[in-house]
């Protein structure tokens, strides 16, 4: 902890240092534009001129102006754009993007990125990077199947040498960056909706802060049943890391929580993990077609307090061993969940279609049961002082130990404890926990 804690004050006063005035003189830096020839007019290709620029691994000062992007830029270490945010990027593919790979030192500030064409790949990119600055950043619709931020590193077996780490990613606004996948809308391969907004992966000590992620496009009608893994903040196996203070609008889910073999290299489940030892606080997540907060595959240990979850269709806050636990054997214990708000979930984009998906009991906050393997269940949580409020009567529980869906040989979770929590309004049933396997102490 006390690690993570000096991270948090260094990476933030770094920041400070880089906050510097917008223009090249007062930067004493490279312009694109006078330096490497950009013109900024929205139809001469300038990706040959940022390209140079990101070769020199220098922070180049990009000037207001729409910039015709044709191709990858890829980073090199110590290199930045900075700019203001009508200093306009224009990825005019499909698959163009902004990357790099075993990189450090990377810094974006106050540019925008736009695609002009329905996106099949990641906007910004980083694989095995270290130190990253993303800041005041604009990514507007990327709407790709993929993320819009995407930041990955690897854990070979247990050795996190190679991960990505200190990571900043501040004040950046992510606007519609989900579309539906190449098999259209339903529950099949390639189908349903896709894209998250800030995806971590097999990373370390990271904060990612006070961010707007929204989605404007309209997908589909309330009573279409599709598959919807956008996820606003996706996390997997990633550790050490502060997400507080976002905003996340219109979604699948709102933060996720994950665990996985790395796609980077790690190929044996020696090692593997879920999303552990991070602080999920203050965000505001709004209108989500699934889930609001959803943890599993081994995720652990985190400390999830004083959110807001409004109209989350299925759950607001979800703990769930998950598809990959028989697997690998991970377990989702030890997390705190306290001080939270949940209201009116089973409203919102997604309740027509769980209505029609059947059997299902929308819950404020849940732990899910796993079908006859009692190694996986969820364990050694503690869900403590949260307010579940219910409006609009489609919850059913307010909080429970028996999920959201119903088994027909649930290995259900045991030790974990409930107190002091709330559960208000026109809920069918307040509280649903099995006191033979889990603690409970209601409100005073």
């Amino acid at each position: 902890m006390k690690m993570k804690k000096w991270f948090s004050i260094i990476m933030v006063v770094s920041l400070m240092m880089l906050s510097l005035p917008l223009s090249a003189a007062a930067y004493d830096i490279p312009s694109v534009k006078a330096d490497y020839g950009a013109v900024g007019n929205g139809t001469t290709d300038d990706t040959t001129s940022f390209q140079n620029a990101l070769n020199a691994g220098k922070h180049i000062y990009v000037p207001p102006g729409t910039y015709k992007i044709t191709g990858n830029l890829t980073f090199s270490s110590n290199s930045g754009l900075i700019g203001t945010k009508d200093a306009i990027i224009q990825l005019t593919g499909a698959s163009i993007k902004l990357a790099g790979s075993n990189v450090s030192n990377i810094y974006l500030k106050d540019i925008t990125i736009k695609r002009t064409v329905t996106g099949t790949s990641n906007a910004i990119e980083l694989i095995d990077t270290k130190d990253i600055v993303i800041d005041g950043v604009n990514i507007i619709d990327n709407k790709s199947n993929l993320s819009a931020i995407y930041i990955e590193g690897e854990f070979n077996d247990t050795s996190e040498t190679t991960t990505s780490e200190n990571i900043l990613i501040t004040n950046v606004l992510i606007k519609n960056y989900q579309r539906i996948d190449t098999g259209g809308l339903g529950n099949g391969t390639n189908q349903g909706v896709m894209g998250n907004g800030i995806e971590l992966r097999f990373s370390k000590n990271f904060i990612i802060s006070n961010n707007l992620i929204n989605e404007t496009q309209t997908f589909f009608t309330g009573t279409t049943v599709t598959r919807y893994g956008a996820i606003g903040i996706r996390l997997v196996s990633s550790i050490n890391g502060d997400i507080v203070g976002n905003q996340i609008d219109k979604g699948g889910y709102g933060i996720g929580l994950d665990g996985g073999i790395s796609t980077a290299g790690q190929t044996t489940s020696t090692g593997m993990r879920g999303a552990s030892w991070n602080t999920i606080t203050g965000n505001s997540i709004n209108n989500m077609y699934s889930v609001g907060l959803d943890m599993r595959n081994g995720s652990s240990y985190n400390t999830v307090s004083s959110n807001t979850i409004n109209q989350a269709a299925l759950a607001g806050i979800w703990l769930n061993p998950g598809s990959l636990a028989p697997t690998y054997n991970c377990v989702v214990k030890g997390n705190i969940i306290t001080g939270n708000t949940v209201t009116d979930t089973g409203s919102g984009i997604g309740d027509g279609a769980w209505t029609v998906a059947g059997s299902r009991r929308e819950t404020g906050i849940a732990i899910e049961p796993f079908e006859n393997n009692s190694s996986v269940r969820v364990t050694q949580n503690v869900i403590i002082g949260n307010n579940v409020i219910d409006n609009k009567g489609n919850m059913t529980y307010g909080i429970s130990d028996s999920g959201v869906f119903g088994y027909s040989t649930p290995s259900n979770p045991f030790s974990n404890r409930f107190a002091a929590n709330n559960a208000s309004g026109a809920i069918t049933s307040n509280f649903s926990i099995d006191t033979t396997r889990n603690s409970q102490i209601t409100w005073p």
